[in-house]
């Protein structure tokens, strides 16, 4: 008697349970709630599914070759299916695609806060290496000095500033002429780091992102000077009582998002990880920024009948001038993120 139908009964019905597990799998793309049960039904469809199909077919090969590439391709599905599924639900773990509020508990948290915490230590070793050999990274050193300089000059201009809506208009010429001076000593340095950085040994690479983060700070301490020289050109003006203490809180805010940014470029050559979460602050902090000028804008012009042509334009002037000092500050911020994700080479 011939085992031929017999055999081509069996494979009919594991054809059949492989496309039924084909059509669940497809319907699970279709109708569950996340990535991930998303990717437990699509792997189910390419092993169960066209893998039940695929056996099938090999009972019903018309030669032993033809059935033996068959049983590659079916290895092959059942090695590579599982894993990509594995290696695109991890990706979306760990870039915060949400899991399906209907889920009961994570239980891979634990686990990838270890695996990130390690993957940080690994990057930190990766980022102190951006400037090469320990001699290399004393080039560094004149472009750190500059910001140290260009944040002296900042700190004495905001001393002027706030002495300028007390009314002390003496010390805050003072200041403010100070300041200017602290700025064009940090020109000077920034100058000198340009020409001892383009000619350093660092590769060609490090040595366009540093000068490019010297020309960054430079522009916060144009800023700096700008609002410097409107304030030593001051007069007697008048301040509604009213928005006093918001040029105030904006002129501390504005502070802060410097020393913030000086602190994120120091880190620059000690943590990368620290510098890039530093520039996403100051980011924030621009933001905090951008939001009181156009409060001050708004009530400034509410005020603007109680004052002068002269001393509208002076206040607004003010909080311009800080705006233009916080948004150096942001894009500085940005270079500085971009040194620290393309070294650190996170996903």
């Amino acid at each position: 008697m011939s085992t031929q139908p017999i055999v081509e009964a069996i494979a009919g019905v594991i054809m059949v349970a492989g496309s039924f597990f084909a059509f669940v799998g497809s319907l699970g793309l279709l109708r569950l709630p996340d990535l991930y049960t998303r990717l437990h039904a699509g792997s189910k469809a390419v092993t169960l599914g066209v893998g039940g199909m695929a056996i099938g077919s090999i009972l019903v090969a018309p030669s032993l070759a033809e059935g033996a590439k068959i049983l590659l391709a079916v290895v092959f599905l059942f090695f590579t299916a599982p894993i990509a599924s594995h290696a695109i639900g991890k990706a979306g773990y760990y870039s915060g695609v949400m899991m399906s509020p209907d889920t009961v508990k994570d239980e891979y948290e634990t686990y990838a806060i270890i695996d990130r915490r390690d993957k940080l230590l690994k990057a930190r070793v990766r980022g102190r290496a951006w400037l090469g050999e320990r001699r290399q990274r004393e080039v560094f050193e004149l472009a750190s000095q500059h910001v140290r300089q260009t944040v002296d000059a900042v700190r004495v201009m905001h001393e002027a500033v706030q002495d300028f809506l007390k009314g002390d208009l003496s010390t805050m010429e003072e200041e403010a002429s100070r300041s200017i001076s602290l700025e064009n000593e940090a020109d000077a340095l920034a100058i000198q780091a340009l020409e001892v950085i383009s000619k350093s040994r660092l590769s060609p690479e490090d040595r366009g992102d540093l000068l490019n983060l010297v020309y960054r700070v430079r522009n916060v301490g144009t800023a700096a000077k700008a609002l410097a020289y409107r304030l030593e050109l001051a007069e007697e003006y008048h301040f509604p009582s009213k928005i006093v203490p918001g040029l105030e809180e904006l002129a501390q805010n504005v502070m802060e998002t410097v020393e913030t940014l000086v602190t994120a470029v120091t880190q620059l050559n000690q943590d990368l990880v620290v510098a890039e979460e530093l520039s996403d602050l100051v980011s924030e902090l621009e933001d905090l920024v951008d939001r009181q000028r156009r409060e001050l804008i708004k009530l400034l012009l509410k005020e603007s009948r109680l004052l002068d042509a002269a001393s509208f334009f002076v206040v607004n002037e003010v909080i311009m001038r800080l705006e233009d000092l916080a948004d150096a500050c942001e894009e500085t911020a940005d270079h500085v993120r971009i040194i620290s994700v393309k070294y650190l080479r996170l996903v």
